[in-house]
């Protein structure tokens, strides 16, 4: 149980570093997907959740897909990839919906910002870490 704590808790370290990563320079840094991706492996092993490998290989398919077709970038389906692991298969529909939900609130408030003024055109693309990390941090805590 601490073990699992333990894991939880750097995943969500983790996750702040990618957030502020991501809203400063709008990329998602490999070598800390890669150190995320181990902890949930191991996170995935301490729960016995195994089923998680097969929507990990899903979501690398579909990803490539989407990725293909310019619908969502690279970064975000490796940084949802690694997060799948320890996240429970009765979680996964949910966390998708928390993410087109606040991934969506969050478009709402760039826009508004860019109407105001606050944020200029140039600021292309919406930092889409934010709602994938604070939904997968979320589930992976109710799946522990």
């Amino acid at each position: 149980m601490y073990l699992q704590a333990l894991g939880w808790l750097i995943i969500a370290i983790l996750s702040c570093f990618i957030c502020y990563q991501d809203v400063k320079s709008r990329k998602v840094r490999n070598d800390i997907v890669m150190v995320l991706a181990t902890v949930t492996f191991f996170l995935m092993i301490l729960t016995g959740n195994y089923a998680a490998t097969y929507i990990c290989l899903g979501l690398f398919l579909v990803g490539l897909l989407l990725t293909q077709v310019n619908v969502i970038a690279a970064g975000d389906i490796k940084l949802l990839m690694a997060f799948s692991l320890a996240i429970k298969p009765d979680l996964i529909l949910l966390t998708f919906v928390v993410i087109g939900f606040t991934g969506g609130l969050l478009a709402v408030v760039y826009y508004l910002s860019i109407r105001m003024n606050k944020l200029s055109k140039q600021d292309n693309g919406i930092p889409y870490a934010l709602p994938i990390c604070f939904s997968s941090v979320l589930a992976i805590a109710a799946s522990l």
